[in-house]
């Protein structure tokens, strides 16, 4: 390789002086390459790489492309115009959104190049449970992991490469995987496993995020009041800005810097034509909606269940969950309970008793934050609601419970009416 270089390539000797020192041509070499441009640098790396492609094929892998200065980025594309004829492959990794936000010379160069057919881009996915699977038993042979650790790893991480190595590397440093006996295992039990994102996965996403622009910081942070998918219009409205303007600002933010994913256009119930996003990672969204101070995330819970109740209008039972989130946390629990009512009765009618326990549950919670002349008849009707899927889930003495306090309100308001039907669902209960 040194004799071709001197050969093909003397100006790139001058750059390796711990090897053409040692020869004693190096004085040679410097007077040979008084005056050297970049172009001959360029059009003698070629020739050399030619030239040992002629007795084998050459394979060269650069890593972090994103890091490259303008000329060595010069120099890949003068590579890439002779690969044609040369038995050469070139393989180059880089971030999408660091080339995309710093207007990297590689960005204009890596199209020029697609537009001559000289190069092909492999965008990387997120890891599947398989892929993660392999990984860990690739990285920690031999292992006796259960298969829900796979499934663990891959619902916090989403698949995110990044964060599935750092969470996995963080893992074996805290000691909850070790190797002992020369076979790593799970040391603590899953359920006993906190599986919050390490500090480097936090830092890497605050570093993202204060790369941001104050305006676009701003729009994701309220667009993270909806969850890990938002919709332009909430988000306009939350804002008080036009959703167009909008929407070119979120293009932006997709493309740029890769935070989050545009799913497509909807039309709402009331007509509105609206975008739905959704954040690249989960992690992304906890870490905007932590930033804002509670007070606001108060207001804005509020604004965004007043703006999808108006947009669905009547069909607002139908996303009541999320209804019931935004104005419990907004603290406007008569509606909270509203629409957790409509939750747990939609889950009913589709047989997921658990699921419908779970949303009566939650709004007896938050009964006592009602006034006091409201909540005896709520009690009354959520009780009943709650009794009559415990019974379904042969949750026997829970059920009487739930009925025996129906009956007690049923008094309180001296409802005849009430009061038989909490006896006839007690008699039926006590019967099973």
């Amino acid at each position: 390789m040194a004799s071709i270089l001197r050969t093909y390539a003397p100006t790139w000797c001058t750059q390796l002086p711990a090897v053409f020192a040692s020869t004693g041509t190096l004085e040679n070499l410097q007077q040979e390459t008084i005056g050297a441009t970049k172009e001959r640098m360029m059009r003698e790396m070629g020739d050399a790489l030619g030239m040992l492609a002629t007795s084998s094929p050459i394979v060269l892998l650069l890593e972090d492309l994103h890091w490259a200065d303008p000329s060595s980025v010069d120099l890949l594309r003068h590579l890439c115009q002779r690969i044609g004829s040369q038995r050469l492959l070139i393989a180059g990794t880089f971030r999408p959104e660091d080339v995309e936000r710093s207007n990297h010379p590689l960005k204009s160069y890596k199209a020029e190049m697609q537009s001559h057919n000289l190069c092909e881009e492999v965008a990387l996915g997120s890891l599947s449970r398989e892929h993660i699977a392999a990984y860990l038993d690739a990285t920690f042979s031999p292992n006796d992991f259960p298969p829900e650790l796979t499934a663990l790893i891959h619902e916090k991480t989403e698949g995110h490469p990044l964060f599935a190595t750092n969470l996995l590397q963080y893992l074996s440093e805290r000691g909850d995987i070790a190797k002992v006996n020369a076979h790593w295992s799970l040391i603590c039990p899953l359920s006993a496993t906190d599986l919050e994102a390490p500090e480097s996965v936090r830092g890497m996403i605050s570093k993202k995020i204060d790369a941001l622009q104050e305006e676009e910081r701003r729009a994701l942070q309220y667009a993270s009041i909806e969850g890990t998918e938002f919709l332009s219009t909430v988000t306009a409205t939350l804002l008080g800005v036009d959703e167009v303007d909008l929407e070119e600002r979120l293009a932006h933010l997709g493309k740029t810097h890769r935070l989050i994913e545009t799913l497509g256009e909807e039309e709402l119930p009331d007509g509105a034509l609206t975008t739905r996003y959704r954040f690249a990672h989960a992690l992304y969204q906890n870490f905007l909606y932590g930033d804002l101070v509670n007070k606001r995330r108060i207001m804005l819970h509020l604004k965004a269940g007043e703006q999808l109740t108006q947009h669905y209008g009547k069909r607002a039972p139908q996303i009541a969950a999320q209804l019931a989130m935004h104005f419990e946390l907004g603290r406007d629990f008569g509606r909270a309970i509203e629409y957790l009512i409509h939750a747990g009765d939609n889950a009913t009618k589709l047989y997921a008793y658990a699921e419908a326990e779970k949303h009566y549950t939650n709004a007896l919670n938050l009964v006592k934050k009602l006034p006091a002349e409201e909540q005896t008849e709520t009690f009354l009707t959520l009780y009943q609601k709650r009794g009559a899927v415990n019974h379904q889930l042969s949750k026997f003495p829970q059920a009487v419970d739930d009925f025996t306090k129906m009956l007690e309100r049923a008094q309180e308001l001296e409802s005849l009416e009430l009061q038989s039907a909490a006896l006839n669902a007690l008699t039926l209960t006590l019967f099973f």
